[in-house]
């Protein structure tokens, strides 16, 4: 299973401990609200999330992948529901290969903004 499937169907159970776990211990995160160092960062972020109301509903679509030797790098699109409806936006990956697999060394996370009425 590839990490993008990895990430949202964890994310979607609740279970904010597996998607942690899909770090690198001194991953990088940067999204519209900062930037966060570490798989606990990432954890907390996300439990936060869903206690203000984002839905267990996130789809994400890698739409590029490439890697060379130990480096592995994607971007693809992304679509939840927050608190104040249906948003989505783009994101970048860049992964390691470790011991078990792939993990996360920095992923960035845009917000789109909805189209102008």
């Amino acid at each position: 299973m590839h990490r993008d499937n990895q990430w949202q169907e964890a994310f979607n159970k609740g279970d904010t401990s597996a998607v942690a776990a899909l770090y690198t211990s001194d991953a990088v995160e940067v999204t519209p609200d900062g930037i966060r160092v570490g798989p606990a960062a990432v954890k907390e972020r996300l439990d936060e999330d869903i206690k203000e109301g984002w839905k267990k509903d996130l789809v994400i679509v890698a739409t590029k992948c490439d890697s060379e030797g130990a480096v592995r790098w994607s971007s693809g699109s992304w679509k939840q529901t927050s608190p104040q409806g249906p948003v989505g936006g783009f994101w970048t990956a860049i992964e390691v290969k470790g011991g078990n697999g792939w993990k996360l060394q920095n992923l960035t996370i845009n917000l789109t903004p909805p189209p102008q009425k």
